[in-house]
């Protein structure tokens, strides 16, 4: 239920569990969960904004040139 965007307080009454600890035990991640996320994350950290200093990108947000998330 979560794959579909259903609030998980939700999916837990509907699927009977107690809590939401008990709920997430039986959420497993496959393959195409981590493929996914991934792309999500990559598609992300594509759009942020980079600026060139000299010939070495750098993050627009801190100013670091490693390839990082920034927080």
């Amino acid at each position: 239920m979560d794959r579909t965007g259903v609030s998980r307080h939700v999916a837990v009454q509907i699927t009977g569990h107690k809590t939401e600890s008990m709920y997430r035990r039986y959420n497993i991640v496959n393959d195409a969960d981590v493929k996914a996320a991934l792309e999500k994350t990559a598609d992300y950290l594509d759009s942020l904004p980079v600026k060139t200093r000299g010939s070495k990108q750098v993050c627009a947000a801190c100013g670091d040139g490693e390839l990082h998330v920034c927080a």
